[in-house]
């Protein structure tokens, strides 16, 4: 029988591993089980993901190590799944693993069973310690995810983002209060003035989009300058970024590069457009600007310029509380919240005692909040 966190102050063995109810039985699972797993989860979450969407965000980010665990009856019927997806974290000038927390998929036939929640998470934990990952984080999180998160399984409040947005266009409120048709005459007039507002004004850096989406060895070098600006941020080397964006199955990317006199990268911004109901929405996935505001208002004014361009009806900004970032937009204006609920952050340690592990100062430091810088394309965005 497995032991209770109280229990465990050392380091955690296969013994540990909880089991499932009875009729059930726990599971690793692969890449060749992907379509079956990502059928199961667009089903839970009533999402429409591609295969290749699954194999990207389960796989391809950390090959190596790629695994799931799932929770399957007799027959071999799917109860749930728990993708363990594996992400490269910087803390204090060195790179640990991390699990990216996503997609907790049960049956709803099962949802209402607490035993089995906790055991199937409890489960995937030390299956991650067991493969040497100690900490995991997730964003996106509902309110009622969070408080269910925090109260069975022992999620942190690492930190709440507010969404921000800049109205780019006319077309939404007009077509509100007198029609479709008016509303889209509205918003091409409307287009002149916004193009002249947000015409992209840069400052002391060249701010252009990028071709196309991808990175190559100068966001390596860039990454060596940035990392030393962050006490705990997620890695962002050309490999992570390529994976990330260039390489992801959804489309609506766009890259803005910040380049200083020399001509040499110093930050970037990638901004994905979307649909959301009757809006074109731009949204600021991640934002580098090596602790410059200045920086982060160019690139956020370059991104602004091409969203009207791109007809958007207004740009959306999520930025990391007390960053450089936030400075920026606070120093912008035009800014509003908008009508989203807030992005929920958290936190997990997965061991029950990080000292057995000698990580029990990067526990407390990971758990605090305020050291991290965290965007949110850190977590999955309508992938």
């Amino acid at each position: 029988m497995a032991s209770t966190d109280k229990e465990l102050d050392r380091r955690l063995t296969e013994e540990d591993l909880p089991k499932p109810p009875p009729g059930l039985r726990f599971e690793l699972w692969y890449q060749d089980r992907a379509a079956a797993i990502n059928d199961f989860v667009n089903q839970v979450f009533e999402t429409e993901r591609s295969v290749e969407g699954a194999i990207w965000k389960y796989f391809q980010v950390h090959p190596e190590a790629s695994v799931g665990v799932a929770i399957q009856e007799e027959d071999n019927t799917l109860v749930g799944a728990h993708p363990n997806i594996i992400r490269r974290l910087w803390l204090d000038g060195r790179e640990l693993p991390i699990f990216h927390i996503a997609d907790v998929a049960i049956s709803p036939h099962y949802r209402r069973g607490i035993a089995l929640y906790r055991s199937f998470i409890r489960h995937v934990q030390v299956q991650g310690v067991l493969q040497g990952v100690l900490f995991g984080y997730g964003g996106r999180i509902t309110e009622e995810n969070r408080k269910i998160g925090k109260r069975l399984v022992g999620y942190e409040d690492l930190m709440q983002l507010e969404t921000l947005e800049r109205r780019l266009s006319l077309r939404m409120a007009v077509s509100k209060r007198v029609g479709h048709a008016l509303g889209e005459a509205a918003g091409a007039v409307g287009s002149a003035f916004y193009k002249a507002r947000y015409r992209g004004s840069h400052g002391s850096w060249t701010v252009e989009e990028a071709e196309k989406v991808g990175f190559g060895p100068e966001y390596d070098r860039l990454w060596e300058s940035l990392r030393e600006r962050h006490r705990i941020c997620l890695v962002r080397d050309a490999a992570v970024l390529n994976w990330r964006y260039s390489e992801n199955p959804a489309s609506g990317f766009h890259l803005f590069e910040a380049k200083n006199q020399s001509g040499d990268l110093s930050g970037f911004l990638v901004m994905r457009v979307y649909s959301e109901g009757d809006a074109k929405l731009a949204l600021v996935l991640d934002l580098q600007d090596q602790g410059e505001a200045a920086m982060a208002q160019a690139l956020l004014e370059g991104a602004t310029a091409a969203a009207v361009h791109q007809g958007c009806d207004f740009l959306r900004f999520a930025p990391c509380p007390g960053s450089s970032a936030a400075q920026a937009v606070a120093a912008a204006g035009g800014f509003r919240e908008a009508p989203v609920p807030r992005d929920n952050v958290i936190f997990k340690s997965l061991a029950p005692s990080a000292a057995a592990y000698g990580e029990q100062a990067a526990a407390e430091l990971l758990a605090g909040g305020g050291h991290w810088y965290y965007t949110q394309g850190d977590s999955d965005f309508l992938e």
